[in-house]
């Protein structure tokens, strides 16, 4: 299972940080209330069908060693970690709620020895842990320094490993209030692969969109 922070240096950079410190300027933030609201928004019909191809598509990697950023309830790693049994299986929040709430889940359905859960963000994950895969699911949208992120994230795989995107671009049935500010489109990781010199496979299906980010070699 993941180690908690062990290094001294690590340790020194985790007591600076403050709770508000986890996200950026302007990111939204998680309450106990918004906590609550986002898992009864996970019962929607095409949110409930966006994680199952986010289960497909990762499900086809089987990563024994797989961490999650903005993990929120738990939904993509608790899934994953009953099917496929891995080795590690860390969920990064910068919400202590959500924190609270995806740990709960985890020892409900038994996986607390399988899944953590620990507070962090796209620029700080406490431990010196490598991970196969490091992913993020309805959240990237909402990252306001990617061009920092996502080279961060990539430091932190191991050998041939992925940082990869899943987002919605587009749906039948999602509320237009919902999709303005959660929709992200090809385009979107064209340009940022383009930007930061890095490779990005894409590949869409239903409405759905999943973007792997790997480094040039």
């Amino acid at each position: 299972m993941f180690n908690r922070i062990e290094d001294p240096v690590d340790a020194k950079m985790s007591k600076m940080m403050s709770k508000e410190s986890y996200y950026e300027s302007g990111e939204e933030k998680f309450g106990i209330l918004s906590t609550s609201l986002y898992n009864l928004f996970n019962l929607n019909p095409v949110i409930r069908k966006f994680y199952g191809f986010v289960h497909e598509d990762l499900s086809k990697y089987g990563p024994r060693t797989l961490l999650d950023i903005g993990s929120g309830t738990g939904t993509v790693l608790l899934r994953y970690a009953s099917d496929h049994n891995p080795e590690v299986a860390l969920g990064i929040d910068p919400s202590p709620f959500m924190v609270k709430y995806a740990s709960k889940r985890a020892f409900k359905l038994g996986l607390s020895g399988k899944v953590s859960f620990v507070q962090g963000s796209s620029r700080y994950i406490p431990g010196n842990d490598k991970f196969e895969i490091i992913t993020t699911s309805l959240s990237f949208h909402h990252w306001n320094n990617r061009l920092n992120s996502i080279p961060y994230l990539l430091s932190r795989t191991d050998g041939d490993g992925m940082f990869v995107v899943y987002e919605i671009t587009g749906r039948k049935g999602f509320s237009r209030r919902i999709a303005k500010a959660h929709l992200m489109q090809r385009n979107e990781f064209e340009t940022i692969s383009s930007e930061l010199g890095i490779n990005v496979d894409i590949s869409e299906k239903n409405g759905f969109i999943r973007a792997a980010f790997r480094m040039k070699p």
